[in-house]
């Protein structure tokens, strides 16, 4: 037996990097994005608000800069050749824990371009160590990687790859932009522990019948849908290597996600965060159009 629960929901991706025990610090960041014209306004207030936040993050903590460069010599039929591979860019030395208050959009157009600049405040910590680096996916209408993709249409099944180099314990969220709600994921429902346990170097996929997850009698899936013709939400994957205690959450429907309000949850994930200084969580934004 399966839970098949029809949801309207989208995700957006960018890992943080976990840093060591610093002191949470006050950020604030603008950017002006010159949007090409496949870009949609929501789409360009996404891209301003992210960029905004890295902004912010430089000013406050600087910026890694990396340059690596690869000499190849190669043998054939006689003849030597020699290639030089180079590769190089930059990192914000900070991660962005949570927004302090509303973003702030000013829209314009010059010579028919869409321009949108962000402005944003939020709480920050510098980085110091190189952090846990998982890997997560989403995962659209199929149960491997190469199913990967930020674009859903109504009625798109929902996958989530995750692997990481170090044993641990991961839960997923899911916020619902609308109405401010945010949806436990995992651990699934016929699980009686606070987050899921995983091995390292092991390739998972949840809401999928995954051999290695032998603790559950059942397995949640998800199907997405959407009211609006283009609608946004977010997806939180938590890791830490430490046992952690997820969020307390409602469960008003047997049928249903567990869920909180976003404020509730954003206050209990900055505690965390605070607390356990190797927990790294991950973004995913999609788009769902109906």
């Amino acid at each position: 037996m399966q839970l098949k629960h029809i949801l309207s929901f989208a995700f957006l991706f960018s890992v943080f990097a976990t840093a060591s025990g610093q002191k949470n610090t006050t950020v604030c960041g603008e950017y002006t994005y010159y949007a090409p014209e496949n870009v949609t306004p929501a789409q360009a207030k996404q891209v301003a608000l992210q960029r905004a936040r890295v902004a912010g993050l430089i000013q406050a903590f600087n910026q890694t800069i990396y340059q690596s460069n690869t000499t190849v010599v190669t043998n054939r039929n006689g003849e030597s050749t020699t290639e030089l591979y180079a590769f190089g860019g930059s990192d914000a030395r900070g991660e962005w824990i949570e927004d302090t208050e509303e973003p702030r959009y000013t829209i314009s157009y010059e010579q028919d371009m869409l321009v949108v600049k962000a402005e944003v405040c939020g709480k920050a910590r510098e980085i110091k160590s190189a952090g846990i680096n998982i890997e997560s996916r989403v995962l659209r209408n199929g149960a491997e990687p190469r199913f990967e993709s930020d674009k859903f249409n109504s009625g798109d099944d929902l996958y989530l790859w995750f692997k990481s180099p170090v044993d641990g314990y991961l839960t997923a969220w899911l916020l619902d932009r609308g109405s401010q709600t945010v949806y436990c994921l995992l651990p699934y429902r016929s699980s009686s522990q606070g987050a899921v346990e995983v091995k390292r170097d092991l390739p998972y996929i949840f809401f999928h019948q995954d051999r290695k997850l032998k603790d559950w009698q059942y397995i949640d899936e998800y199907t997405l849908t959407a009211n609006a013709a283009v609608e946004w939400n977010e997806l939180y994957v938590v890791f830490s290597p430490k046992p952690y205690a997820k969020a307390i959450v409602n469960a008003s429907d047997a049928l249903a996600p567990r869920e909180l309000p976003f404020k509730e949850f954003s206050a209990w994930l900055t505690r965390c965060q605070t607390k356990d200084h190797d927990m790294t969580v991950s973004k995913h934004l999609i788009e769902i159009k109906r």
